[in-house]
């Protein structure tokens, strides 16, 4: 922590953040009428804040804000944690009660983490009773958020600011770009916020990428490292290279046209909640965008238990007929996982001359997981001895349902789906879900890998699209 001068303000559009001197705690302490003839917020605690300064002067630091010349509205006070340098506490914000619509909050939090960062702070922490809606709203809205691990106390709720999730859109915007970048999305590459990413870099430390595709050195968030295995242990990032199988998974079947079509047409469906198992080819690109629309543009209140297939080529799907004792949203069995696959597999013979482009096959999030593996596992079986086999290029299993604390999730227009997904999973907390990854490694025209499976431990995070 860096060492603050006696007489450093802060100031803002506004405001005027003056440091409470040890002189000045005295006083205020001593209950001396300059510093107790103001209005509308709590003396008390000011006192008391004042004595926690003189007890504890190298980790207190107080600051009076004042409004015009002199017009003292409030006080906040930052508390660094004497065991750890980059760690500070919000200890308390308190701003005269008939200003609380002029939004001053904002401005002081906004200024006193910029200030604590500037010396050294990494993560700020800050409790707030659970009753107080309108200080979590404000906190909220400067980056701070409720760690998901931590428990939470009745009385009150830890909120944490880290510089990894002041940045976080930032990053996950970046890694939308960069899985992006592998599809030659030009218009993309000019953009793309450069981050470190060892496994391409193949070293230990910073350098040079190995591809084309990463433009630029990784200055920007190689800084922010520490704090990406910080964010990592609360709720929000995942380890960047584990999403590196999200990217080897959808490079060959994403594309602007598909993040266009899906987000347009979830836009208003906050009812969404499916279980999806896809199989892809290489060359489907947009090809699966279309038919997985016409499915999600339904009512998708009407189809919790539905288990259904849809296969197809270019932009063509065609939904199969599945059985009605199979919709029930009961468990399947082994035999009846096998004959959805063997009944998607002859359909699919169907269209462009027995070469499918996908199979796509779908859940209502009452269906059960176990069920939409085991028609994904007889899939892959019976493509291994298909004359089909060589147009699938990978599988993807993703659970997508109902949860109590829905995660919310901001998707730009015209997002590639590689950024989608690669979004969805930064916002997960790494601790729902593992991801397990079996290649299948052949050549010529036995089944082409890589098969990449991602599957979530609880078996439903909410997905809210704007």
């Amino acid at each position: 922590m860096t060492a603050v001068a006696p007489t450093e303000a802060i100031y803002t559009t506004r405001l005027t953040l003056h440091l409470v001197s040890e002189a000045d705690a005295r006083a205020i302490r001593a209950g001396q009428p300059a510093w107790s003839a103001r209005r509308g917020y709590d003396i008390a605690q000011l006192r008391i804040s004042a004595g926690v300064l003189l007890e504890h002067p190298a980790t207190r630091f107080m600051f009076v804000i004042e409004h015009g010349q002199h017009d003292m509205i409030g006080f906040v006070a930052i508390d660094w944690d004497n065991k750890s340098a980059d760690h500070a506490y919000v200890a308390f914000i308190e701003i005269a009660e008939d200003l609380w619509d002029e939004r001053y909050g904002r401005e002081v939090l906004d200024a006193v983490v910029t200030w604590a960062r500037s010396r050294g702070a990494r993560r700020l922490t800050a409790e707030i009773p659970p009753e107080n809606a309108r200080s979590k709203r404000l906190f909220e809205r400067l980056g701070f958020r409720r760690p998901l691990a931590p428990a939470q106390s009745d009385t009150v709720e830890r909120w944490e600011w880290s510089a990894m999730e002041q940045s976080a859109q930032r990053v996950r915007r970046a890694i939308a770009l960069h899985w992006s970048s592998a599809l030659n999305h030009e218009d993309v590459l000019s953009d793309i916020e450069p981050f470190y990413r060892p496994f391409a870099d193949r070293r230990s430390t910073p350098g040079r990428p190995t591809t084309h595709r990463l433009l630029r050195l990784v200055e920007a968030v190689e800084a922010d490292r520490d704090a990406v295995r910080e964010k990592r242990a609360t709720q929000y990032l995942p380890e960047l290279i584990e999403l590196r199988h999200v990217a080897n998974t959808l490079r060959n079947w994403s594309g602007h046209a598909v993040g266009k079509k899906i987000v347009a047409n979830l836009r208003d469906s906050h009812s969404y909640s499916h279980n999806v198992v896809v199989l892809s080819a290489h060359r489907m690109l947009h090809s699966w965008g279309n038919a997985f629309v016409e499915l999600v543009e339904e009512d998708a209140q009407h189809a919790t238990t539905d288990l259904r297939v849809v296969v197809g080529s270019e932009s063509v799907g065609t939904e199969v007929k599945v059985p009605d004792e199979l919709r029930d949203g009961r468990d399947l069995t082994p035999a009846e996982a096998d004959r959805v696959a063997d009944d998607a597999l002859r359909s699919s013979k169907k269209q462009r001359q027995g070469q499918p482009s996908f199979v796509l096959v779908v859940g209502g999030f009452q269906v059960p997981e176990r069920s939409l593996i085991l028609v994904s596992s007889a899939l892959e079986r019976q493509l291994e001895k298909s004359s089909t086999r060589s147009n699938i290029a990978g599988a993807i299993a993703l659970t997508v349902g109902r949860h109590p604390d829905d995660i919310p999730l901001t998707i730009e227009r015209d997002t590639p789906m590689a950024g989608v997904y690669a979004q969805f999973a930064a916002q997960l907390n790494p601790a729902l879900f593992e991801m397990g990854v079996a290649a299948r490694n052949a050549r010529n025209a036995k089944y082409a890998g890589p098969v990449r499976v991602l599957r979530f431990r609880e078996p439903s995070v909410g997905l809210h699209l704007p």
